[in-house]
């Protein structure tokens, strides 16, 4: 005789901290029964589950009176959040960039834009929550809400922001295009994801925002430069470097006749990506160049066509291999905590899609990474 599985009703409304710790909650007020059992706080705001996939959601904060500002007639604003902002003020701000005058800007700079531009004020909680995530493993699950949480609450206000840029906003959004990348990268640790691609087929959320946001530093130069963010903003030394600068440019120029065999739309959107990376790599490697190797890092996933994005998400072997090339300049960035690991698994990612007998042309980048 079979027995029926006994019907439960789903929890969503339950605490923070049974969420947390992915066990199911009884919902008693102020405290649940778990809470009192190990001991623990117990906090019943509404924050949307983890997903491996980045969700639209609807906040539903509901703070507790004893944790929200109630002088501020601000329901959004909790003490949780004036932690998480303290948090990268102090520490999160700092740790994002290797100069002085970059993390000035990221400490004093990005909160004062934030005061007008929700976009990057949830874009820079949710870094600081993910940044959590590193420094208190025991707590990694709580972060790792509250980050997703945010992040959910950016994207889309970042493409309502990209619909209109002018003067006064291209501050903010050009700032969400650099915590948005930090964030995809870092997040691809925690999800275990495919930083550009989450699924066969599927392109990840943020490579769109980025290129947009990206895109206003050549569209509002002139703006950039006037404005707050002026004295950090780096401009390149060259932008049509000599190729031969790059010491490894023959390495790269070699997969040219691979990626190119079939001469058509897809080959040539395959060439023009690895090209792309080969004039970064020229650049990162002139005498005096003002631009930061992470900045470089980062321009390439805002240059790529939108058809090799797609033969990406597909997993189209040229562009997988073009990809894996792309991991070794990853690699140099590598000591950033939110960039810790992304080229080794990325790598492993492009090796596990492709077939064995493209293997041999994805040797090189395996060996510099340090792949076993």
């Amino acid at each position: 005789m079979q027995h029926k599985k006994a019907p439960h009703r789903k929890v969503r409304t339950g605490c923070l901290q049974c969420k947390g710790r992915r066990v199911k909650c009884d919902e008693t007020k102020p405290r649940c029964q778990n809470c009192i059992r190990y001991p623990s706080d117990c906090s019943f705001e509404a924050v949307p589950e983890v997903s491996s996939k980045v969700q639209h959601v609807t906040p539903q904060l509901l703070p507790k009176p004893e944790t929200s500002l109630a002088s501020s007639g601000n329901p959004e604003f909790s003490l949780r959040d004036f932690k998480l902002l303290h948090h990268w003020t102090v520490s999160t701000s700092e740790s994002l960039a290797d100069n002085k005058s970059l993390q000035l800007a990221m400490r004093d700079v990005l909160p004062r834009l934030a005061l007008d531009h929700s976009c990057l004020l949830h874009a820079m909680k949710a870094l600081t929550a993910l940044h959590l995530t590193r420094l208190k493993p025991e707590e990694s699950d709580y972060y790792l809400v509250l980050a997703t949480h945010h992040q959910n609450l950016a994207l889309p206000l970042i493409r309502s922001e990209l619909e209109s840029i002018n003067e006064e906003n291209c501050h903010a959004v050009y700032a969400c295009g650099h915590l948005v990348t930090k964030y995809a990268f870092a997040s691809s640790q925690s999800l275990d994801t495919q930083v550009f691609s989450p699924g066969l087929g599927e392109v990840s959320e943020f490579l769109p925002l980025v290129r947009g946001a990206f895109s206003v530093a050549e569209h509002c130069l002139n703006w950039l430069l006037a404005g707050p963010l002026g004295p950090c903003m780096e401009k390149p030394l060259d932008g049509t470097p000599d190729l031969s600068l790059n010491p490894d440019d023959a390495l790269y120029a070699r997969l040219l006749p691979v990626l190119c065999a079939n001469r058509d739309e897809d080959g040539e959107a395959c060439c023009d990506a690895l090209n792309a990376l080969r004039t970064l790599l020229a650049m990162n490697s002139t005498p005096g160049q003002t631009m930061s190797t992470k900045t470089l890092v980062y321009c390439w996933p805002s240059q790529i066509s939108q058809r090799y994005i797609e033969l990406m998400s597909d997993r189209k072997p040229e562009a997988l291999v073009v990809l894996a090339h792309y991991c070794i300049m990853l690699k140099k960035i590598d000591y950033f905590w939110f960039m810790k690991g992304c080229a080794a698994r990325l790598l492993e990612q492009c090796r596990r899609d492709l077939s064995k007998d493209w293997h041999p042309h994805i040797q090189w980048p395996i060996s510099v990474v340090g792949l076993i």
